[in-house]
């Protein structure tokens, strides 16, 4: 399955009414999710909410076997269900994501990992502004993890008991951003791990990570781990879900 994410503002004082629409999605209306998902060819739906300081941001992360077609298909969606859903988003963020000039743009750069060493994964992401300058740096790293560091970007997922990683390169018109997502065994110790770890290559990737977005992934100064990102899952989606449900 390919993979595709995007982040959105919220607007002030609308974050509590984003919550509630995809507690809505996950309660009573989680038949019509299902169905809206089955439809458009979604094995997999995530959402959750970036606290920021400067106004929080709402996440979206889908698997589909045609992600472009599961997105396009859902912009023109007809089902009550759809166009409920992208009425709300569209009080909540201020978009029209059944307009194409106004959705999220599809991410300018992937880098995509996954691996089976993991049984149980939580779904875990976050969104950091990309350093002015540094874009054209992101695609030559991009390059890098895909090409001569594969095997190690590999190799570090099975370290790290990560069922899946991946980053995205998200272009907006008020800058560049990168969506981290991760299928993680332990959120925590994962992010504690690579924080203390001095392996070669997790080293060469907090440095790179650091350089591209300013935010830290390196132990800090007296042993104090670098400050997790504030993203609170609200929509968690998927075939295994649905036949439990």
């Amino acid at each position: 399955m390919r993979s595709t994410a995007f982040s959105a503002p919220i607007l002030p004082g609308m974050t509590d009414d984003t919550r509630l629409i995809f507690s809505e999605s996950m309660g009573k209306r989680r038949a019509e999710l299902a169905d809206s998902c089955n439809r458009l060819g979604i094995a997999r739906e995530f959402a959750w909410i970036q606290k920021e300081v400067g106004g929080d941001r709402l996440i979206v992360y889908l698997e589909a076997g045609d992600v472009e077609a599961a997105v396009r298909g859902w912009a023109g969606a007809t089902t009550d269900y759809d166009l409920w859903l992208q009425k709300q988003l569209r009080y909540t963020t201020g978009i029209d994501f059944g307009d194409p000039r106004q959705a999220p743009p599809a991410p300018a750069e992937t880098a995509d990992f996954q691996v089976d060493a993991v049984a149980h994964a939580v779904p875990v992401a976050d969104v950091s502004p990309v350093r002015p300058e540094k874009k054209a740096r992101l695609r030559e790293w991009f390059a890098e993890l895909k090409g001569p560091r594969a095997r190690e970007t590999t190799a570090y997922l099975e370290r790290a008991g990560l069922a899946r990683q991946a980053w995205f390169l998200e272009s907006t018109p008020a800058g560049d951003q990168l969506i981290t997502f991760a299928l993680a065994e332990d959120p925590r110790e994962w992010r504690r791990g690579l924080a203390f770890s001095r392996h070669p290559f997790d080293r060469w990737l907090k440095s790179s990570l650091e350089e591209l977005t300013g935010a830290a992934y390196d132990v800090q100064a007296g042993g104090m781990l670098p400050p997790a990102p504030k993203s609170e899952l609200v929509l968690d989606w998927h075939h295994a879900f649905q036949a439990a449900a």
